[in-house]
């Protein structure tokens, strides 16, 4: 390690006394800043909660103190309120087939819009819901949030048709009639749920 020389380091003395000299004389002074929060929260046995925040800013000490009931906090203003009321749920309800289509009904399959796979046949091997005629003995089972039906029929010789998303009633008496008509000015078939 090289050695400073005498003169170098009476130099240096001299700078580091000069600089003391000329802070005490403008009056500078080295000052450390600092800031700290504390917080305490008590509750007691009925819900209430009083909070204590005690700010030290460069010594200067100042106390909040904020106190809340127990009404206050579970209030509306706080307390977001959920609607939990499950849907009202329709089960086995009867469902009569109104056939005014024009031709007799040999297959009738029925599901609900958000299912994928259709019913079994409900008019039975052999067996027609003739035009004209109401046909009963079929249930369903839905509720309000899922109530659209789709329908499949045919006729005797197998050529059919879909109706989808067809709306079931909320309100109905006894049962739900499924009404299936041709429009001979329009050429279309419908079908509507009522009463």
């Amino acid at each position: 390690m090289k050695k400073l020389n005498t003169k170098t380091t009476k130099r240096v003395a001299a700078i580091i006394l000069a600089a003391f000299a000329a802070c005490s004389i403008m009056g500078c002074s080295v000052k450390s800043s600092f800031t700290t929060t504390e917080t305490h929260t008590f509750t007691d046995a009925d819900g209430n909660s009083t909070t204590t925040t005690t700010t030290n800013d460069n010594g200067k000490i100042t106390t909040e103190t904020h106190t809340s009931s127990a009404s206050e906090a579970n209030s509306s203003e706080d307390v977001e309120e959920t609607d939990t009321q499950a849907p009202q749920v329709f089960s086995q309800v009867p469902v009569a087939i109104v056939n005014n289509m024009g031709f007799d009904i040999a297959e009738l399959n029925i599901k609900m819009s958000v299912d994928e796979a259709w019913s079994d046949n409900f008019v039975g091997e052999g067996s027609y819901v003739m035009d004209g005629t109401v046909a009963n003995g079929i249930t369903i089972t839905f509720d309000e949030e899922n109530k659209f039906i789709d329908i499949h029929v045919a006729d005797a010789n197998g050529e059919g048709m879909e109706f989808n998303g067809v709306e079931l009633p909320t309100e109905f008496n006894e049962e739900i009639a499924l009404t299936f008509e041709y429009d001979e000015a329009a050429g279309s078939y419908t079908v509507y749920a009522g009463n």
